[in-house]
């Protein structure tokens, strides 16, 4: 699987979190996660096909707001 592919995956595993969440909080949190998860995907394409700086640099900052959405609601 590429990396690519385990964005989208994780994207729709927290649009399925949503979904099923009655917490508003934990909903939108979920939401954010799979935006974030979706906006992440391009660069991933783009670092499977060569290692590009600029989308490694950008997906490690993306990692730390996962990190830090993910602790809003744990």
């Amino acid at each position: 699987m590429s990396n690519a592919s385990r964005c989208l995956s994780r994207a729709a595993r927290y649009e399925g979190l949503a979904g099923r969440a009655e917490d508003p909080e934990i909903r939108r949190a979920c939401r954010a996660l799979a935006a974030i998860w979706r906006e992440m995907e391009p660069l991933a394409a783009d670092y499977d096909r060569e290692p590009d700086p600029y989308a490694k640099e950008r997906i490690y900052a993306l990692i730390d707001v996962i990190a830090a959405e993910q602790r809003k609601v744990a």
